[in-house]
């Protein structure tokens, strides 16, 4: 795994403007990694670990600082990147992942047996935590009861599922009918994942692909079907310029 240094959205560091118990579940935040570990509550999960690898899938991620203020962990250096590969442990300590996806400023992670995890910034409602907060180390992505993730793809300010059941979910802003919910949902987010209807209704979503401000999907039969930010041609349907194709 590689992946940005203590900088938002890798799941190296704390979370962000979470209370005690909001921390813990934000993969078990400063306090827990330090009792854990042994070191102190501003150490981030895995940095220095000298410790045999576990044969167990572990992850980790690449990206950039946020710029913004207060996006850069307590816990951080002058400077907010590690330009080497680091372990991503929290709640993904010996967790198998088998499915990685890196957004603007969030990243996703879904494992084996079908959890999914996020860490990151958290407007929107983007890491489908139920909540807008940031989080430094990886979260329990709140999945409806039954569900199992087998894909994820991280946008700029959203994300999509893929469920074993064929099922495609969507999380986050709305703003340009990237979530595949319909005109009535634009400019209402999602905190949670949420089932996409639609077209879609009756096939089986195998892909799934977020941009920026637009989705792809692909189901079991071949068909590619895409939604939102219509500008530039980047949907392939002939919808007009700074348009959003939203069902």
């Amino acid at each position: 795994a590689c992946g940005s240094g203590p900088a938002l959205g890798l799941g190296l560091g704390a979370c962000d403007g979470l209370d005690e118990t909001e921390d813990r579940n934000c993969a078990g935040g400063a306090a827990a990694r330090a009792r854990s570990t042994g070191g102190t509550p501003s150490a981030a999960s895995g940095a220095g670990d000298r410790s045999a690898t576990s044969p167990q899938a572990t992850a980790a991620a690449r990206g950039s600082p946020l710029r913004s203020a207060g996006r850069i962990s307590p816990s951080s250096t002058s400077s907010a990147l590690s330009p080497w590969p680091r372990r991503v442990l929290g709640n993904l300590a010996g967790v198998r992942v088998t499915c990685v996806s890196a957004g603007d400023a969030h990243s996703l992670f879904v494992a084996a047996d079908g959890s999914a995890f996020a860490a990151g910034y958290g407007g929107s409602g983007r890491l489908g935590t139920g909540s807008e907060h940031d989080c430094w180390v990886p979260a329990r992505v709140t999945q409806p009861p039954g569900a199992r993730f087998v894909a994820a793809s991280a946008g700029g300010v959203h994300s999509l599922f893929a469920a074993t059941d064929g099922t495609a979910y969507a999380c986050g802003s709305a703003r340009r009918g990237q979530l595949g919910l319909g005109r009535s949902a634009r400019g209402d987010g999602r905190l949670v994942p949420t089932p996409i209807g639609g077209s879609l209704l009756g096939y089986c979503v195998v892909g799934v692909s977020a941009g920026g401000l637009h989705s792809l999907v692909v189901t079991s039969d071949g068909g590619l079907y895409a939604f939102g930010e219509a500008r530039f041609g980047r949907l392939g349907l002939r919808v007009p310029d700074g348009a959003a194709a939203v069902t």
